[in-house]
């Protein structure tokens, strides 16, 4: 039940986008599924997790150093991680998934007043990775708002394109610092970039790509750079980008289809974006 997004298709992600720039994820350390297995354990600096699966279930506890108890929650799979330097200023925190419909991702503050600094629900599930400049732990997801999209129904695999954001702590709010992860995300585009040449770009253009599949694709790595160029924080690029692969007729109504998913989607749930 448990995956981050679609466990084999991220791992097709991580193959073709991933390996140029040294990026990893970092595994959950508590992982509790459908209520299945034995309790789990483990202590992280003075608090202590428990993850105990009990009637279909994964119960979480979290407890302080008196045994008090600083977060609980109940879901049918649960993930922990261990303590991460979400912030870049020595703070500690702890992230939560829990699997329903939609993910939900809990940060909990590991610091002097334990609890939990922020929450976010999306449709598609959260990872920890790094490859940002900073070379820290980031929080990363895929904006749901383009889940089941009938505008990409015909390009194959079109979960690898959805566009990622990246996560982290700012003061004591979560926010989006997708721009900050640049030169991840560059090359992305470059791999896409070599995958299109001069004559499927003009084909795309001017519909005369006969086959479904075939057409499917080079829309995919058009929408890819255009998703990717948008979510850093190029928009002008990614405008331009768009006028030059896309059909001219029908340039406008996906643009403003993308700036209305956007603004529809996590980065809604978000206190607000982080300066780069």
């Amino acid at each position: 039940m448990i995956n981050h997004r679609l466990v084999p298709i991220l791992a097709l992600l991580f193959a073709s986008f991933a390996h140029s720039s040294n990026a990893a994820t970092l595994p959950y350390r508590l992982d509790c599924d459908l209520g299945k297995g034995s309790t789990l354990t483990m202590h992280v600096r003075e608090f202590t997790v428990r993850l105990i699966p009990r009637d279909g279930t994964c119960h979480l506890q979290v407890s302080g150093t008196h045994g008090e108890l600083v977060f609980e929650n109940a879901a049918k799979g649960v993930q922990v991680s261990s303590a991460l330097n979400l912030a870049g200023d020595g703070r500690q925190f702890m992230v939560i998934q829990t699997v329903s419909s939609p993910y939900k991702l809990t940060v909990l503050s590991l610091g002097l007043h334990p609890g939990v600094l922020a929450t976010v629900e999306n449709g598609y599930g959260f990872w920890i990775q790094n490859g940002c400049a900073d070379g820290r732990w980031h929080v990363w997801t895929s904006d749901s708002a383009f889940q089941n999209e009938p505008e990409l129904v015909d390009v194959y695999h079109y979960d690898l394109l959805v566009p990622e954001v990246v996560l982290d702590v700012h003061g004591n709010k979560l926010v989006a610092v997708t721009p900050n992860c640049k030169l991840y995300f560059d090359h992305r585009i470059a791999v896409l970039r070599a995958g299109l040449t001069t004559q499927k770009i003009a084909a795309f253009r001017s519909h005369s790509i006969k086959d479904a599949f075939q057409s499917g694709e080079v829309k995919g790595k058009i929408l890819g750079i255009v998703f990717t160029d948008l979510y850093i924080g190029q928009e002008t690029t990614a405008h331009e980008a768009l006028r030059e692969m896309w059909p001219p007729e029908d340039q406008e109504r996906v643009w403003q289809w993308m700036l209305k998913k956007r603004s529809e989607g996590v980065l809604m749930h978000l206190d607000s974006s982080a300066p780069m």
